[in-house]
Formats: C-alpha cells, sequence, structure tokens
C-alpha cells in the first residue's frame, strides 16, 4: 500500500539540487515564513501599468523538535522573484 513516503519520493526524484531545501522546508520539518512589509510604494508608469516595490523584513521559523515545539528562527535564503 503506497504511503506519504512514496508520493514524497516523486518531487525528489525531479527537483533540481539547488532546490532540495526547498522541498526539506515544505514537507519534512515543520516551516512557515513572515514576511513583515515595511514599505510599499506604487508608481504609475506612462503606459497605465503600475511598478510596485515592497521593502520587506524576512523570518523563516522551524519548529524545533527536541525543545518541545519551540520556533528556532533561521535567516531565509529564498530568492523571491518578482512576477509580472
Amino acid at each position: 500500500m503506497p504511503t506519504s513516503l512514496d508520493l514524497y519520493r516523486e518531487p525528489t526524484a525531479v527537483t533540481p539540487d539547488s532546490l532540495h531545501y526547498l522541498l526539506h522546508d515544505l514537507f519534512e520539518a515543520n516551516t512557515s515564513w513572515e514576511l513583515e512589509t515595511k514599505r510599499a510604494t506604487a508608481v504609475q508608469t506612462p503606459a497605465g501599468t503600475w511598478t510596485v516595490t515592497l521593502q520587506i523584513r524576512p523570518r523563516k521559523l522551524v519548529v524545533d523538535g527536541r525543545r518541545s515545539g519551540m520556533g528556532v528562527s533561521s535567516p531565509p535564503l529564498d530568492v523571491v522573484k518578482k512576477s509580472a
């Protein structure tokens, strides 16, 4: 009978090594992210679209099982890419 570990093996097999940390954060560890917005600006371009800039303070929290569920903050190494 298949288990959740069988399901996890599928993305692990096709994910590039450079992104395995993300699989760990999403599936193996109890990880959450806080993105505190410090400043936001929006400027309308001559074409009528908007350029939005966010200044954020990111925090990545991982539950440490050795300390009865206490969260441990670590610096996020993930790159947040812009989208159109």
